[in-house]
């Protein structure tokens, strides 16, 4: 996702253990005290799995870009 020029915005992709549920407001208030400012993700998005490779790799492009689906950390404030 582009941002000003020459900057990204991060998409964080989260699987939540079986049966687990995911605080958004506080995973990212914890990302920001463990990461650098560049480095804490805009968007967490919340997935069922993830798409692999025969060798388990994940199909990164496969991830949807999309946003509208996204907690958005600066609409948050």
């Amino acid at each position: 996702m582009q941002a000003d020029v020459g900057e990204q915005d991060i998409k964080l992709f989260v699987k939540p253990r079986l049966g687990a549920t995911v605080d958004i407001p506080a995973l990212s208030d914890w990302l920001g005290r463990q990461l650098a400012p560049y480095q804490n993700p805009r968007y967490i998005a919340l997935v069922e799995g993830f798409e692999r490779t025969p060798s388990q790799r994940i199909m990164k492009h496969r991830l949807s870009p999309a946003v509208n689906d996204s907690w958005d950390r600066q609409a948050a404030r």
